[in-house]
């Protein structure tokens, strides 16, 4: 059995699930996102409790440094028992390397208003960019500092590190048409991190009868 049912996803068009069609144009694929591909994959292994939510507080263009205000809201309205954090992404694309400190200031103030809420958070690593991504040729070395910030955020703060950069093994082909946001591969990819690490911390025993 799972120790929590009501899991938020909190994040921006990574958690939403939104695809590129084309370089320069992006749809939402809620079907596709990971908190709907990770929900279906909880359900399914703990089919006894049909209670298992995973709500998706993905928003399309935030930034690291709005979500830490947002959050207050959901989980007011959600109070998750977990809460899964993966923001970052919009704040390097519009400032580049000036945005790591400002992002990685807003993650940790989003997962202490979570924990002081009594949700465990689950913090993820940004996936890969393609060179010629909105980041462009800096995709890699901004990627690799931030999330070495992010890594040592989790480390710090002693929460469950979701490393989804990792889990792409460099696979760019789990990226759509901009470079940026991952297909339909990639968003399973991130829910299956996502699905080891909630089932490493919250798995139980069934009870015996």
């Amino acid at each position: 059995m799972l120790g929590v049912t009501r899991i938020v996803a909190f994040g921006d068009s990574l958690t939403a699930g939104f695809i590129a069609v084309s370089p320069s144009a992006i749809v939402p694929s809620p079907p596709q996102a990971y908190p709907f591909q990770l929900e279906t994959r909880l359900r399914e292994r703990y089919y006894d409790q049909p209670d298992i939510v995973v709500v998706n507080e993905g928003r399309h263009g935030e930034w690291a440094q709005d979500g830490q205000f947002r959050i207050v809201s959901v989980l007011g309205e959600w109070r998750p028992e977990a809460l899964l954090l993966m923001q970052g992404a919009n704040d390097l694309s519009a400032l580049g390397a000036g945005a790591i400190s400002l992002a990685l200031e807003g993650l940790e103030n989003t997962l202490r208003d979570a924990r002081a809420r009594g949700a465990t958070v689950f913090l993820a690593t940004l996936p890969p960019q393609a060179p010629d991504s909105r980041l462009g040729t800096s995709a890699g070395a901004l990627l690799d500092e931030f999330n070495d910030g992010v890594r040592r955020l989790a480390g710090r703060q002693n929460v469950p590190l979701v490393d989804v950069h990792a889990a792409f093994r460099g696979d760019l082909s789990l990226l759509s048409a901009d470079g940026l946001h991952p297909n339909e591969a990639g968003y399973q990819r991130m829910a299956e991190a996502f699905f080891d690490a909630i089932r490493a911390r919250f798995e139980r025993p069934a009870p015996t009868s």
